[in-house]
């Protein structure tokens, strides 16, 4: 069960999650980690992680833990992810639903989406939150 607390606590909480979770992306391709880093990422992914692309494709966590390994080092000193507007759409006592911007800038081009994430309680984690389900939209 996720903690009793006012929504202002919850949202902090969440927007950490989300924050760490692009700091590590940032930081692993731009090749500033190791390989024994990656144990953080794949910890935050449930078993059944699903992630729905801008393109509509539809990953399992083994794609995705697969596709963000293989791009360590990909984008040295040339990527960076500002998380913007973190908002909390649903919660109950076991499940987070959370919306945000996140915007990536690759030497000069930037993209930007507006990503819906779902979380549910995960007592390894430092913020306590578990990665179930990630749904990215192109934005403008």
């Amino acid at each position: 069960m996720l903690p009793i607390m006012a929504d202002g606590a919850l949202l902090l909480i969440v927007e950490r999650e989300i924050v760490e979770q692009h700091r590590f992306f940032v930081d692993w391709y731009n090749g500033q980690l190791k390989a024994d880093d990656f144990a953080r990422f794949e910890d935050s992914l449930a078993p059944g992680f699903l992630m729905l692309t801008t393109r509509g494709t539809v990953l399992s966590r083994p794609s995705v833990v697969a596709f963000v390994r293989a791009n360590c080092a990909s984008e040295p000193g040339a990527f960076a992810i500002d998380i913007q507007d973190v908002r909390i759409g649903y919660r109950d006592g076991r499940t987070v639903v959370a919306t945000y911007f996140e915007i990536q800038h690759r030497g000069t081009s930037q993209t930007k989406r507006i990503s819906t994430a779902v979380f549910s309680r995960g007592s390894t984690r430092t913020t306590g939150l578990v990665w179930e389900h990630l749904h990215e939209t192109w934005a403008e």
